[in-house]
């Protein structure tokens, strides 16, 4: 079993590879990945990318309780994170 240290440490190493997957597929100039990288930050919701550390309890409670803007942000990441295959199959970890 993971300690908290190497789960923090995977969630930030996923977070940032698709970060650079996204950046790709954007088709911009290398020299525009520290803007593209600042903005990928700004509009993602970070919870997505650890939803599969979590226990379902606390994803339901999470989700109950983000506002209207909070959840469409994080529904937003989490079709990113699946995309990139940030997060295993549901019922997979």
């Amino acid at each position: 079993m993971e300690t908290v240290a190497e789960q923090i440490r995977n969630f930030f190493q996923t977070f940032n590879s698709d970060e650079i997957v996204n950046f790709e597929k954007s088709g911009l100039p290398d020299e525009q990945f520290q803007k593209y990288q600042l903005r990928f930050q700004n509009e993602q919701d970070p919870r997505a990318y650890g939803l599969d550390l979590m226990k379902p309890d606390d994803i339901k409670k999470m989700l109950k309780g983000m506002t209207k803007g909070e959840r469409e942000m994080f529904d937003r990441s989490l079709v990113i994170a699946n995309e990139t295959k940030a997060l295993p199959p549901l019922g997979q970890k």
